[in-house]
This record gives C-alpha cells, structure tokens and sequence, in this order.
C-alpha cells in the first residue's frame, strides 16, 4: 500500500482527510477460515449464518480490509479484537483507539471509509447493472428527483448517481432504507456553500461501478486499491 504524506497525521494519516480502500475480491486468496479468525465473536456469529457464498465473503472481506489498513497504516495487529458500534464506530479494544468508518460492497467490490476525526460519513458502491429504472425511481425517488431523472437522457447513470448518494446520506446520518423517499438529493452536484456535507463520486472498474461518497465538506479524500492475501 501506498505511504501517504505526512503533514498533520497520526502515523502517516492526513487527520483532515477520510480515505476511501476498495477490493476486488475475485483477486483475494483469503479463505474462509482465516477470515472466520480475524472476526470478533458477533461477526464470527455473522458470518456463519449467511447462506449465499457471496455475501458472507463480501462481508468477512470487509471486516478483513479495515483490519490490513489499520495494519499497516498504525500497526495494529491483524488479530486484534474490535467493537462495531452502529456500522461507524471501530474501537480496538486493547488500545481504545477509535476509527470512524462506513463499509459497502456490490457484486465483486469491497470498500471502506475511514477517518480519524468522528464526523457523518457514507459509502454506498453499486454495480451498474440493468433495471428497471423509472420503476425504481418513482418508489424511492422525490418529487425533484423524479423530474432530474426525467431531464437526463443518460438514466442508468442518473439512477446510480442518485441511489448511491441516497444510501450514503441514511448511513452517514444513521437513517433507514424506509427513509429513502424523505431525502432530497436533485442538488447532489452543488455542494452550496450553506451545506455542512460534501457528495464526492467516483467510477470503478471501467466505469462497471458507480460509488459515492458523504463526509464534511472541506474533508479531503483518498482513493486507494488494496491486494488481500
């Protein structure tokens, strides 16, 4: 992994920034097993519930991400027991350090948001795949909403962009998915002045995922790809 610059950091972390770790987990070698080791006994009784092979290797990955960056960014080791308080809150509980984080995952990708200073912050990772987007969009959408999507001749990227954020803003502001419908996100691409938030948005993987990202408007943020093995 790559070193970052060292101007105002605890151990090579920018404190103003939030640093956003994604993988492909069609290129990680972790196994079940190991996985299973490194999880606290809650995860642990997580994981082994899942029934889809998938989704119990989306979420054990995750787990296992958050643990390499906090390796190999503070020298915490792998093994190290944790707290997950409300999906945000990751306490190591030897050492009480505390790091705030927000986890997605969509079909192959795995991704992670963390930061050093407690502050709303959001993640939501999709794969663009086909749908039914008008559908999709007069269930879950505002009234604002519905007319940007209506406006844009590109709705498969319009329905991502506005589902991510959508998802970002309920985790960041720990909300629910039935609360989707009270967001209303047709500003997503001012960032005005007045807001206290930021709405950053990235492409991956030749452009087959579309991610967001909520934090303080101001945070900085960096974008880094991780080999788990």
């Amino acid at each position: 992994m790559k070193e970052v610059g060292k101007f105002n950091t605890i151990d090579g972390f920018l404190t103003e920034s939030t640093y956003l770790f994604y993988c492909d987990i069609q290129t990680c070698t972790v196994q079940n097993q190991k996985i299973f080791s490194r999880l606290n006994s809650e995860d642990c009784e997580r994981f082994v519930r899942f029934k889809k092979p998938l989704r119990k290797y989306q979420f054990g990955i995750a787990r296992c991400l958050v643990k390499q960056v906090l390796f190999d960014y503070f020298q915490i080791p792998l093994e190290h027991q944790y707290t997950l308080t409300d999906y945000c809150e990751w306490l190591v509980v030897d050492t009480n350090k505390k790091f705030y984080i927000s986890i997605s995952h969509s079909k192959n990708i795995v991704v992670v948001a963390i930061s050093l200073q407690k502050q709303p912050i959001g993640v939501d990772i999709e794969f663009q795949k086909e749908r039914n987007f008008l559908e999709l969009i007069n269930s879950l959408g505002s009234e604002n909403e519905k007319v940007l999507f209506q406006k844009n001749p590109d709705k498969k990227q319009m329905f991502y962009r506005l589902w991510t954020a959508k998802e970002a803003y309920i985790k960041a502001f720990q909300m629910t998915l039935s609360e989707l419908t009270k967001i209303d996100l047709s500003g997503l691409s001012n960032n005005e002045d007045d807001q206290e938030w930021q709405i950053q948005e990235y492409t991956l993987e030749e452009n087959s995922y579309f991610m967001c990202l909520l934090t303080h408007k101001g945070i900085s943020v960096t974008l880094q790809k991780v080999i788990l093995n």
